[in-house]
C-alpha cells in the first residue's frame, strides 16, 4: 500500500521519522478537490488517502479519522464512476474492505457510520491476487467481521435512541433491547459455530481460581486466587490452555469472542461482570488471547478493541483477572 502511495507522492518514501511520514501524507491529500472535479483519482492517490485514515483510525484520533475517511469515500465514488462499471483493481477492493472495517469500528463507538454499502466489495476473487492463499481464510474472516460489526453498531445507536426516547430504566425498552441483542448474539453464535472449529482446552481450572459466592447466575463476587502474572505466560490464570490450529484459528475465535462482547455492552452499557454470561465470555476472550504466540502480528481491534471490553468486565471482585489482562496486554 505504501508502495502504491508513493506512485502519487515519491517522498513518503524518503521521510526519517514516522511525523514526518503523516505530515507528507496530508500535504498530498489537499489535492482531493481537484482530482475529483477533474475525475482525476488514481489508485496512489487512493492509497495514500487510505494510510491517512488508518493511522488516524489506530491513533483513535476520531475527528481526524471523520474528516479523512469522507475523503476517501469521495475520492472512491469518483474512481469507481471513472471505471465505467469495472470492478476495483485488487488493491482498491482491499483497500475498500480496510476502510470499511475501521469504519465499522469507530461506529461502535457512536460516531455514524460513513462507509456506503455500495462501495463495499461483495466478489472476493481478487484475494488470490493480493493476499497469499494461506492468508485468505483469515481475510474472509476480517471482512464478516466488518459486516457484523455495522449490524452491532446500528444495533448500539438505535439502543441508545430508544433509551433516550423513554427515559432511564424503563423496563420495556430494556426488554425490547435485550431481546434484540439476543438475536443478533444468537446469529453471530451460529455464524462461529459454522465457520470456526472448536479450540481445546488443555488442563483443568484450578479449584480455587473463582468460588461464586451464592448459587444466583448473575452472581459477581468471586474470591480471588493466590495468582500472578508469573504463571505461564500461554495460560490465563489457573484456567485451562486454550489449544489452536494454527495462529489463523486462534485469531478466529478471538474475533468471535469479541463480537459477542461487543453486542453484550450494547445490551448492558455498564462495566461489570453483569450478565454472568459476559464474565464467561471475557474469560474465555483472554483464555484465547494468553495463547496468541506473537501478539505483535494480532490484528489491532483483537489486540486493543475487544482486548479493553474484557479488562472493562472484571471488577474489584475479580481483581487478579485484572492484573492478569495487564500483564498480557502489556506484553503486546
Amino acid at each position: 500500500m505504501i508502495l502504491e502511495a508513493a506512485l502519487y507522492k515519491e517522498e513518503i518514501v524518503l521521510c526519517s521519522t514516522s511525523q514526518q511520514f503523516y505530515d507528507h501524507l496530508r500535504s498530498g491529500f489537499i489535492d482531493i478537490r481537484k482530482l475529483i472535479a477533474n475525475n482525476t483519482v488514481t489508485p496512489g492517490f487512493l492509497a495514500m488517502s487510505f494510510l491517512l485514515a488508518w493511522i488516524d483510525f489506530l491513533r483513535a484520533d476520531f475527528n481526524s479519522f471523520a474528516h479523512h475517511i469522507e475523503g476517501v469515500i469521495s475520492a472512491l465514488r469518483s474512481y469507481k464512476t471513472a471505471l465505467n462499471g469495472k470492478p476495483f483493481p485488487a488493491t482498491i477492493s482491499y483497500l475498500a474492505m480496510l476502510c470499511c472495517m475501521s469504519d465499522s469500528c469507530i461506529g461502535f463507538f457512536g460516531d455514524k457510520q460513513r462507509f456506503p454499502a455500495d462501495l463495499i466489495p461483495r466478489n472476493h476473487d481478487w484475494l488470490n491476487i493480493y493476499v497469499h492463499k494461506d492468508e485468505i481464510p483469515r481475510a474472509l474472516l476480517w471482512f464478516r467481521r466488518s459486516e457484523w460489526m455495522r449490524i452491532i453498531a446500528n444495533f448500539k445507536r438505535w439502543a441508545q435512541a430508544q433509551r433516550a426516547a423513554a427515559g432511564p430504566e424503563n423496563s420495556f425498552v430494556e426488554e425490547a433491547i435485550a431481546g434484540q441483542g439476543d438475536a443478533i448474539m444468537a446469529d453471530i453464535v451460529a455464524w462461529g459455530e459454522r465457520s470456526i472449529p472448536k479450540y481445546e482446552e488443555v488442563g483443568s481450572p484450578d479449584e480455587h481460581t473463582l468460588v461464586p459466592h451464592g448459587k444466583n447466575k448473575h452472581c459477581s463476587d468471586f474470591q480471588p486466587a493466590m495468582t500472578t502474572c508469573t504463571l505461564d505466560p500461554h495460560k490465563f490464570l489457573n484456567f485451562p490452555r486454550a489449544q489452536f490450529q494454527n495462529k489463523t484459528h486462534n485469531e478466529m475465535t478471538l474475533m468471535y469472542i469479541g463480537l459477542l462482547l461487543l453486542v453484550s455492552y450494547s445490551s448492558h452499557p455498564q462495566a461489570g461482570p453483569l450478565p454472568y454470561s459476559r464474565w464467561e465470555l471475557a474469560v474465555k476472550y483472554c483464555q484465547c488471547f494468553a495463547a496468541y504466540r506473537v501478539p505483535d502480528e494480532m490484528d489491532p481491534i483483537n489486540r486493543i478493541l475487544h482486548l479493553f471490553y474484557a479488562r472493562l468486565t472484571f471488577d474489584d471482585s475479580f481483581r487478579q483477572g485484572i492484573i492478569h489482562v495487564a500483564c498480557i496486554s502489556n506484553s503486546v
